[in-house]
């Protein structure tokens, strides 16, 4: 931290602040594509990056926005507490709990916490009948500049999560929380930093409605398209998923003013080979891996055909599992699914339970929704126009006719879809996201959560058909 000197006794300071969020406890590093085999990410590259920042300025602030607690078999069998251990030694100054950290139950979530000593706080989660599930902000204070930060979460999290795990919290209304926190701890410091798990959308409201706020660290956004925005006076920045990237931001903070400007912003890729990895993080993944790795590893069917995943076109496992999800769900004529939501497919020959996990690694309820034929237009006429991630449906066949204006059919049951209402169902990953993933608004149509996670789905649909062969149908055709 530099400290710059002005008259009338008005002096800046300039901080540094590493941030990253929805690592989903990524602790191995990955390929970067299928074409570079560059490793890129895992806990023990993330932590070498981040210690040798801090070596050339201790007083870098590290700041993480949630959803470092699940994703992985270990952090599923040991309910947050193996990835929780993991992040408390990189030394987060402060951690929010992410939406998918709360699929272990908040009770388990707390333990994980506890047992870890992570410094973690949430503004607008309350426990009934015992009052703030969390300390709500944190002061943090450098012997020239006071930062005040809180963290917010989406007030639909019961409908995101396994409901029976989070039936004892209340999620107050993220707006109203922040004005609350700026009016408490604006006049006493420098910087207002919110954590949030908002959504781009939510959080570029939350800047342009409430005034005090200086720096919001999206810990929800997977792309890196735009890791940089600043709407009126509030910056708002983001690193992706997974772990990927980290974030540094330098900016130049006038105590007494209040003003913050930036210096600069940078997103650096974390790849392997670039710094020594940390020895101590490396052996805690390691022991993880070896502890956790092979279990669920029971056979629970044969797959005939690979499973691909495809991110951004047809492909044969995402209409898989759409299929099982709009048959096994019962009074849904329709679902749907995003491509991006896979992380792995899986080679032909015999299915393992932990294979399975490994395709959408969290603990995510089915929900199922109204949406109007209209809607549906709306929604895979921007598909085609790549303005929106490719969805998968199930129940609903498109068909495009390249030219000059593309003429899109879209059926159902053979007939063209029609102005009625179509029941669909999706998971919750999806319907987290829904407005920006369909430019559809989620709050205004009726909803109902099923008693059963996307995992349980593909486990029940693969154990019941035994042997499955499930080749790239035509239910998304461009000619």
């Amino acid at each position: 931290m530099t400290l710059l000197v002005f008259a009338k006794s008005v002096f800046a300071v300039e901080v540094t602040i590493l941030y990253w969020g929805d690592r989903f406890a990524r602790d191995l590093p990955t390929p970067k594509s299928a074409s570079d085999t560059t490793k890129v990410g895992g806990a023990a590259q993330l932590a070498a990056f981040v210690k040798t920042y801090r070596a050339n300025n201790p007083d870098a602030f590290l700041f993480v926005a949630g959803g470092d607690l699940a994703g992985t078999l270990a952090a599923r069998e040991t309910k947050g507490v193996a990835p929780a251990k993991v992040l408390a030694k990189m030394k987060p100054d402060v951690y929010s709990p992410g939406v998918v950290d709360f699929s272990h139950g908040s009770r388990k979530l707390k333990e994980a916490l506890t047992k870890s000593k992570l410094n973690a706080i949430l503004g607008n989660v309350h426990q009934n009948e015992i009052g703030t599930f969390l300390p709500t902000f944190d002061d943090i204070r450098t012997a020239n500049v006071k930062v005040a930060v809180t963290a917010l979460l989406p007030p639909r999290l019961k409908e995101l999560v396994p409901r029976e795990g989070v039936l004892d919290l209340t999620i107050a209304d993220p707006i109203a929380t922040t004005k609350d926190f700026i009016k408490d701890r604006r006049e006493n410091s420098d910087l207002i930093v919110i954590l949030s798990q908002l959504g781009r959308n939510y959080d570029s409201l939350l800047a342009a409605t409430v005034p005090g706020i200086d720096l919001i660290i999206e810990g929800h956004s997977r792309t890196t398209f735009d890791p940089l925005l600043q709407v009126g006076k509030t910056l708002i920045v983001s690193t992706g998923a997974k772990g990927l990237y980290l974030g540094k931001l330098r900016l130049e903070v006038e105590s007494g003013t209040q003003l913050v400007t930036l210096i600069d912003h940078e997103l650096i890729s974390v790849e392997s080979g670039v710094i020594r990895t940390d020895i101590d993080v490396k052996r805690a993944v390691k022991e993880l891996e070896e502890r956790y790795s092979r279990m669920k590893g029971d056979k629970v069917g044969t797959l005939l055909t690979n499973w691909n995943v495809d991110q951004f076109g047809p492909s044969n496992l995402p209409q898989w599992v759409a299929d099982q999800m709009q048959q096994s769900t019962g009074s849904s004529k329709l679902a749907l699914v995003n491509n991006l939501d896979f992380e792995a497919g899986i080679d032909r020959g015999d299915i393992h339970e932990n294979q399975l996990y490994g395709v959408m690694p969290f603990d995510i309820p089915l929900i199922a929704f109204q949406i109007k034929g209209y809607e549906i237009r709306r929604v895979v006429e921007r598909q085609v126009a790549g303005q929106l991630p490719f969805l998968t449906w199930s129940g609903v066949r498109v068909i495009v006719e390249q030219g000059i204006s593309p003429e899109i059919i879209i059926e159902h049951d053979g007939a063209l879809i029609d102005e009625n209402e179509y029941a669909v169902v999706t998971n919750g990953l999806l319907w987290d996201r829904f407005l920006d993933e369909t430019s559809l608004v989620p709050e205004v149509r009726p909803m109902f959560i099923f008693p059963i996670t996307q995992y349980e789905l593909m486990i029940e649909g693969v154990v019941k058909q035994k042997v499955i062969s499930t080749p790239l149908d035509g239910r998304w055709m461009v000619r």
